[in-house]
Parts: C-alpha cells; sequence; structure tokens
C-alpha cells in the first residue's frame, strides 16, 4: 500500500516549524540527580506533566525565541530563516528528489 507523499511532506514541514516555534534546544544545567528524579517521577506519573519538566529540568529558550534576543550566532540565525522558506517551492515541486535532499540537509 502507497501513501501519499504530499500528506508526508507536509506532516514533516509541520513538524519542523513546530520545532522551531515551540521546542527548547537543550538543557541549560542538568541536576546530577536527574535520573533518580525521573526513576521517581515516571512511578507516580509526575513526568508525564509539563509542569514537572519544566520545575525539573531548566530548558533554553525555543530557537525562534532566542534569535529575538539575539541569543543565537548569526550563522544559526540565516539557517533558521533559509530552512523553513525552502519548504514550500520543495513541497509544491513535482521533483521529489528535491525534497529528499531537503530532509538530508535538516537531519
Amino acid at each position: 500500500r502507497s501513501r501519499s507523499f504530499s500528506a508526508g511532506a507536509a506532516a514533516h514541514v509541520a513538524l519542523f516549524v513546530f520545532t522551531i516555534l515551540f521546542m527548547p534546544l537543550t538543557v541549560v544545567e542538568a541536576p546530577p540527580e536527574l535520573w533518580a528524579m525521573l526513576q521517581a517521577a515516571m512511578v507516580d506519573g509526575r513526568a508525564l506533566s509539563p509542569s514537572w519538566w519544566a520545575q525539573s529540568v531548566p530548558s533554553s529558550l525555543p530557537l525562534v525565541h532566542m534569535a529575538m534576543r539575539q541569543q543565537i550566532a548569526s550563522e544559526a540565525l540565516y539557517i533558521s530563516k533559509v530552512l523553513p522558506s525552502f519548504a514550500l517551492p520543495l513541497l509544491l515541486s513535482s521533483m521529489q528528489i528535491w525534497v529528499k535532499g531537503y530532509s538530508i540537509f535538516i537531519v
């Protein structure tokens, strides 16, 4: 059974944009007892709550927020502008090989 290429490609681009806008990039400083905290939180279900993660593991801002505050290098800002701008033309293109190249470039 063959799946629609355009639906899968659109889903990947949507996930990429979501990642740039909303996901933290790194952990600023992981607590030394993180593994023990995580195990205890998994047992009682606290690890499934986003608020537990926000309080227990301090993280950086998402990429776009860091770019607006000028906390990232100019090269990273350039890449974060260029990659989404290529997404729509590649999705509308009939040449699927370009989308595969774009996917390799992202990874």
